[in-house]
C-alpha cells in the first residue's frame, strides 16, 4: 500500500471511526478509496477479505448513530452492490469480486450475513414443471443473477443476493402446490369404457384448444372393471361424469356380434380356450343339466382366412372375452439355440519287427513269423511293402528275412455348430446328414431253382440331429428339453456281408440355462494306450539280440468330445434382425472371399454371392383394425 494511502487509513481509524460502545461503531467516510473501506470493515467484523484487482473506486458513507458489527457488514454489502461488486463467503474467507463473476462461486451465508450477500441455492420442485417455472420467474431476476432449471431431477438453481434468493424461494414455494386435482372413478354399466374414453378425449381436446395442459382433464379407461379414471379440477371432473352418464346407455338394434382381428395368436386355437373359460364361469348352477338342455348364451367361431374371431354374446360376456383375448393375443418370444460339438481325436501307431523264413530244405521248413503277415515271395513282399519301411533278404527268389518298421499319426479336429430358432414352448428339430440304406436281408434262389435275387434295406438318418423345446421362465432363464445326436458310418468296418457299423453319440436331457450363456450338456474324455509284443520263445528273450525275433506294436488313442449349448432370447424384431443379419453377413463375406479368385479356367466367371441387406428391415404390415 502506498505511504499516502497508509497515512489516510490510519487517520480514518483514529478520527473517523468512533467507538460509541463496547460492540458498536460509527462510520464517517467521505470519498475514501474502496480498499480503505474494506480494511476498515475487516477490523470491525474480524473477517478475512480477498479483493479482486478490479475492485476500485471511491466510497462515501455516513452513519448517524452507532451500529453493531453485523449492521456495519450489511451496509458494507450494500455499498459493494451499488458499485457492482459482491462478497462471496468461502469458509473463513470472503472474496470481493465483480457481480458478473460472483454467480460462479457456490457459497453458503456465513456470520454477519446480510440480504446483499451472494448466495447459490438449489430448490427442489415437487408439483409443477421446473422448466415452466423458470420461464415465469426469469423476468424477475436482475441482469447479473443466474437461474437454471434441470428437468431430469426437476430442480431450479438460483444465484443472486441472499435477499433476492429468499424472495424467489418463497415465490416458488407458493406456486409449487399440489392444487385441487383429484381422481374420480366412473363405473359404466352398459357402454364400453374404452369407446366412451375415446369420445370424451376427442371432445375435450377440441373444446380446450389453446388452454394449458393443467386445465384439461386426463381420462384413462380400465377395461377390466369397465370404468373411466378422471383426473382434474372439480368442475372438469363433474363435467366428465355427467357426459359419461349420458353416454352409458345401450344402443338399440345394433346386435351383439363383433369381429375381433388377432395380431399374433391363431383364431382356431383361441376358440376352444374362450369356450371353455366362459362355460366354467357359469358355476354349479347348470351342473345338473345335460349338454343338450344347457342354454348357450354366447357363440365363438374362427375365420381362418382373416385370422379373426366372430363372437356373439351379451355386453358383460363380450367384455370378459375381450379381456381374455387381449392377454392371450401377444407377441411370443423366440429362442435362438446353438449347439457346439467339439471333438478332438489323436491316434498314434508304431510297429517294428523281423520275420524269418528258411524255405524248404530236405523236407524241413523253417519259418519265424511274428508280425502275422505271411511273406515268402517277391509278390508278397511288394504287396506288404506299401507303408513304412520294409527291407527283405532274398535267395533264389525266396524271401529269407523281412524287416518292417511303420509309424502312423492321425489327428482329427471336428467342430459342428447346428443352430435353429423356435417359438417359446414349441418343439423344433434340425437334421444335417444323409439317409443311408442298411442291409437287413437278402435272397438268391427259390425252391424251384429259378434265380430271382433281392436285398432288403432299411433307411436311416445319419448325421447331426438337434431336437429342442425351450421354455422361457421368469427373468432370463430358459428351460430346455434337448436331444442331441451325432452319428456317422464307420467305413473301416463296412463290408457287403455284415453291413455297416454306425458310430452314434446321443444326449437326451433337460437343463436350465441363462440368456446368452453357454452350458455344457455332456462329453467324453478317453485315453487308450495299447502295447503289444509278439516274439519267439527263448530267442525273443535274449538281451539285444532278441529284437531280431520280436514284433512290437504300440498304439495310443485319445478322444475328447464335448457338447455345449448356447441360447439367446429374441423378444422383439430388433433382436431377431440383429442375429439374422450377423449370420447372413458372415456367409456373404465368405462367398465374396471365394469369388475373388474367380472360376478355374473361366476367369471371367464368378461364384454366386448373396445380395446386400437393406439398412433396416421394414416393419410387418398391420391392418387398420389391429391399430385401434
Amino acid at each position: 500500500m502506498p505511504f499516502r494511502l497508509l497515512i489516510a487509513a490510519l487517520l480514518l481509524s483514529a478520527c473517523m471511526l468512533a467507538k460509541a460502545d463496547k460492540d458498536e461503531f460509527t462510520l464517517n467516510l467521505n470519498e475514501v478509496d474502496m480498499r480503505v473501506m474494506i480494511d476498515t470493515v475487516a477490523d470491525i467484523t474480524g473477517k478475512n477479505f480477498i479483493v479482486d484487482p478490479h475492485v476500485t473506486g471511491k466510497v462515501t458513507v455516513v452513519t448517524a448513530k452507532p451500529m453493531r458489527a453485523s449492521q456495519i457488514y450489511e451496509i458494507f454489502l450494500s455499498i459493494l452492490k451499488v458499485h457492482g461488486f459482491a462478497a462471496v463467503a468461502d469458509g473463513n474467507i470472503v472474496k470481493i469480486v465483480q457481480n458478473v463473476n460472483a454467480k460462479q462461486e457456490l457459497n453458503q451465508p456465513g456470520k454477519y450475513a446480510g440480504t446483499d450477500e451472494l448466495l447459490t441455492k438449489v430448490i427442489q420442485v415437487h408439483h409443477v414443471d421446473a422448466v415452466q417455472l423458470e420461464q415465469i420467474l426469469l423476468p424477475l431476476m436482475p441482469q447479473h443473477a443466474f437461474m437454471s432449471a434441470f428437468p431430469d431431477s426437476n430442480v431450479i438453481i438460483l444465484s443472486d443476493t441472499l435477499g433476492n434468493v429468499n424472495r424467489l424461494a418463497q415465490m416458488i414455494g407458493q406456486i409449487d402446490q399440489q392444487g385441487n386435482l383429484k381422481i374420480d372413478v366412473i363405473k359404466l354399466e352398459r357402454a364400453d369404457a374404452e369407446e366412451v374414453t375415446k369420445t370424451l378425449t376427442a371432445l375435450l381436446a377440441s373444446k380446450n384448444t389453446g388452454k394449458a395442459g393443467a386445465f384439461i382433464p386426463a381420462l384413462v379407461a380400465d377395461g377390466r372393471t369397465n370404468s373411466i379414471l378422471v383426473s382434474g379440477d372439480p368442475a372438469s371432473r363433474a363435467q366428465v361424469r355427467a357426459l359419461a352418464n349420458d353416454l352409458d346407455h345401450p344402443v338399440a338394434d345394433t346386435g351383439d356380434t363383433e369381429v375381433i382381428y388377432l395380431h399374433y395368436a391363431l383364431a382356431k386355437d383361441l376358440v376352444e380356450t374362450l369356450t371353455g373359460a366362459q362355460q366354467k364361469t357359469k358355476g354349479d348352477i347348470n351342473a345338473t343339466k345335460t349338454e343338450t338342455t344347457t342354454p348357450k348364451d354366447f357363440d365363438v367361431r374362427a375365420d381362418e382366412a382373416t385370422n379373426a374371431l366372430v363372437i356373439t354374446a351379451d355386453a358383460e360376456k363380450m367384455r370378459s372375452m375381450k379381456a381374455v383375448i387381449q392377454q392371450l393375443d401377444i407377441r411370443r418370444a423366440q429362442v435362438h439355440i446353438e449347439a457346439i460339438i467339439a471333438e478332438i481325436n489323436y491316434n498314434k501307431d508304431q510297429k517294428i519287427g523281423v520275420d524269418w523264413n528258411t524255405g524248404k530244405q530236405n523236407g524241413v521248413v523253417g519259418n519265424v513269423n511274428t508280425s502275422g503277415n505271411k511273406t515268402t515271395s517277391l509278390s508278397d513282399f511288394i504287396t506288404s511293402a506299401g507303408k513304412g519301411l520294409s527291407v527283405g533278404y532274398f535267395i533264389g527268389g525266396e524271401l529269407q528275412a523281412l524287416l518292417t518298421a511303420f509309424a502312423e499319426d492321425n489327428n482329427v479336429n471336428i467342430l459342428s455348430t447346428p443352430s435353429l430358432v423356435t417359438l417359446d414352448n414349441e418343439e423344433a428339430n434340425i437334421l444335417v446328414g444323409q439317409n443311408i440304406g442298411i442291409k437287413t436281408g437278402s435272397f438268391t434262389t427259390n425252391t424251384s431253382g429259378s434265380s430271382n435275387p433281392f436285398t432288403t434295406l432299411q433307411r436311416q438318418d445319419v448325421g447331426i440331429k438337434l431336437i429342442v423345446t425351450p421354455q422361457i421362465n421368469e427373468g432370463n432363464a430358459i428351460k430346455l428339453k434337448v436331444k442331441q445326436e451325432v452319428s456317422s458310418v464307420d467305413t473301416t468296418t463296412a463290408d457287403s456281408e455284415n453291413g455297416v457299423t454306425i458310430n452314434k453319440r446321443e444326449i437326451d436331457t433337460s437343463v436350465l440355462v441363462d440368456d446368452s450363456k453357454i452350458l455344457i450338456l455332456g462329453g467324453l474324455m478317453q485315453d487308450d494306450v495299447e502295447d503289444t509284443i509278439t516274439k519267439v520263445p527263448l530267442l525273443g528273450d535274449i538281451p539285444y539280440l532278441g529284437r531280431l525275433f520280436q514284433y512290437s506294436n504300440t498304439a495310443v488313442k485319445k478322444k475328447n468330445l464335448m457338447v455345449f449349448i448356447r441360447t439367446k432370447i429374441l423378444r422383439d424384431q430388433e433382436s431377431s434382425s440383429l442375429i439374422s443379419n450377423s449370420k447372413y453377413n458372415d456367409i456373404r463375406v465368405r462367398e465374396e472371399q471365394m469369388g475373388k479368385k474367380g472360376v478355374f479356367l473361366m476367369p471371367q466367371e464368378h461364384g454366386p454371392v448373396l445380395p446386400k441387406l437393406a439398412p433396416t428391415f421394414p416393419r410387418p404390415y398391420t391392418s387398420p383394425s389391429l391399430q385401434k
